[in-house]
């Protein structure tokens, strides 16, 4: 089911400016446990690195 879902989605380059969610990962607990957020955002990009560079 993952493999047919990913076949549709198309990769989006991103610019300066465009607004992005971050994902939230980490040991940290949260008392909401699994109700709490996936996501914290929107960011502004302000500054791109280049592609393949993950910090």
């Amino acid at each position: 089911m993952a493999r047919a879902f990913k076949k549709r989605v198309k990769p989006r380059p991103l610019y300066k400016g465009d607004l992005v969610l971050r994902m939230l990962r980490g040991l940290i607990g949260d008392p909401r446990g699994k109700f709490r957020p996936n996501w914290s955002g929107p960011y502004v990009i302000r500054e791109l690195t280049p592609e393949g560079l993950h910090g």
